[in-house]
């Protein structure tokens, strides 16, 4: 016996029985027809949020996946995907589905109730967390309230940004921020969703990007070998409003870059000591 869950693109329906009606629909177009369809791009994203938690079942390092199926992939086409879980984990493993699907501005159906599955977080004062930019908040009330690792919070909150707008004025007497890319690209207070944009583009050819503050502070990263590291590397360096103040740090993971672009971002208001989570050494460039 499963527990599935339905999870597709679309408007949130305006009541339970509305959803129902949606799910059918997307049921009749795509599971009973006999055109294939490839997953949406969204979709597919959120499938591979679920079994970067939760791999499939069908490998070694799935077999305490809570899936009822596999590949769980497979359960996704076009706008909709339809997954069973399996039903001795379905209480967190669906909490964390519907939590997932919120932050990827997809909606959630459940089955068994047949209702809507709203997030397992106040989700109403996390959205205003991100627009206030008070990233780590909201990192940290994902968290707390979902009973999540941080990789999956910070991921979750990666997410969210992107459906609830790409750039948010900053908050009343927070300072403002550009961010520079290697194109010579500036944007200006750039949201959590633009930074992460930016940051999983560093290759080769677009080797860094900078993240400055107005009152000159600055944060930036270089990719590889041409900031003096190894290849698929991260450079960190930052400079504390003055030049005697620059610092470097390596990183081997783009999750580690990510965080610390969020963090800096938010560290006058919210987490003054988000530089201690970095092993920094002084640098002279």
């Amino acid at each position: 016996m499963s527990y599935d869950l339905a999870v597709w693109e679309g408007k949130q329906p305006d009541s339970d029985e509305a959803a129902s009606a949606v799910f059918r629909d997307l049921c009749e177009q795509y599971i009973e027809a006999d055109v294939h369809h490839e997953p949406s791009p969204r979709i597919r994203r959120y499938a591979e949020a679920l079994l970067a938690r939760w791999p499939d079942i069908d490998n070694d390092e799935g077999k305490a996946s809570p899936w009822a199926s596999a590949p769980l992939i497979g359960e996704a086409i076009g706008p909709l995907m339809y997954f069973p879980i399996v039903y001795s984990q379905a209480e967190p493993a669906s909490a964390f589905a519907a939590t997932l699907a919120w932050a990827h501005g997809l909606v959630c159906y459940d089955r068994q109730l047949d209702q809507i599955r709203t997030p397992a977080i106040d989700h109403n004062e996390v959205d205003r967390l991100v627009c206030d930019g008070r990233n780590i908040r909201a990192i940290a009330k994902i968290r707390e309230q979902l009973g999540c690792s941080l990789r999956d919070a910070v991921d979750m909150f990666n997410a969210r940004p992107q459906v609830v707008g790409d750039i948010h004025p900053p908050r009343p007497g927070m300072p403002s921020f550009v961010l520079t890319t290697s194109t010579g690209r500036t944007i200006t207070n750039p949201s959590p969703g633009a930074m992460h944009r930016t940051l999983t583009q560093l290759a080769p050819e677009r080797w860094f990007a900078i993240l400055e503050r107005q009152d000159g502070w600055y944060l930036q990263v270089g990719y590889g070998s041409q900031a003096g590291t190894r290849p698929g590397w991260y450079a960190l360096e930052r400079q504390d409003g003055d030049p005697s103040k620059h610092y470097r740090t390596i990183a081997t993971d783009l999750g580690e870059v990510i965080t610390a672009f969020t963090a800096f971002t938010a560290f006058a208001a919210d987490d003054p000591d988000w530089s201690r989570r970095f092993a920094w050494q002084p640098y002279q460039p």
